[in-house]
């Protein structure tokens, strides 16, 4: 495996995370949970979104690597 396939799969996890992440803040606004269900479903969306920056940041980073160790 390469570094351009392996930042494709860094993409694509960072990408399922964003995904999931959006899908539960639709149902944070229409479920009927109480405040300790939605703290929690606060915290899991917090810590995705976090996950879905960190992987897509190192999927940018690996696309370029090539470019910046020629420059």
């Amino acid at each position: 495996m390469n570094l351009e396939e392996l930042s494709k799969q860094y993409r694509d996890s960072g990408t399922a995370c964003r995904v999931r992440a959006e899908q539960l803040q639709r149902e944070l606004r229409t479920a009927r949970l109480n405040e300790h269900g939605k703290h929690a479903l606060r915290v899991r969306i917090m810590h995705l979104e976090d996950m879905a920056t960190a992987t897509l940041s190192t999927a940018n980073f690996l696309a370029r690597y090539y470019d910046r160790t020629r420059s």
